[in-house]
């Protein structure tokens, strides 16, 4: 998806620049909801980032670098470690006036593929 302004919740879904980070098609199942008083977190060493230079959001690990749609560092923005995933869903909902159930799909995918990739925790 490109960095074009949208929603969290809007079609495209979040992503990330690569080759595996493409949005899952419709076929695949999807990831696995993250209950809603779990605190997802990004790793230690990782961090958002805004390149001004290219005008792009990118996520910023020991030797990785992901761009991120708008999507994607709109979810990160309100992911602090301590918010519980449901405070996370429910802030997004509130900003972006988008249903809540859609918003925990793409925030579940997104973080799931950040956990998948060692940039991500979810905690109890």
């Amino acid at each position: 998806m490109s960095a074009a302004a949208a929603a969290p919740g809007s079609a495209a879904g979040p992503s990330a620049s690569g080759p595996s980070a493409a949005p899952r098609p419709a076929s695949a199942p999807p990831a696995p909801v993250i209950p809603l008083s779990a605190r997802p977190a990004l790793l230690r060493g990782v961090r958002v980032h805004r390149d001004e230079v290219r005008g792009v959001w990118a996520l910023l690990a020991p030797e990785r670098v992901l761009k991120l749609d708008d999507i994607a560092a709109a979810i990160l923005s309100e992911i602090d470690g301590e918010k519980s995933f449901g405070a996370v869903v429910a802030a997004l909902a509130a900003k972006y006036q988008a249903p809540e159930d859609r918003i925990a799909a793409d925030a579940s995918r997104l973080i799931h593929t950040l956990c998948d990739r060692v940039m991500a925790e979810v905690r109890a």
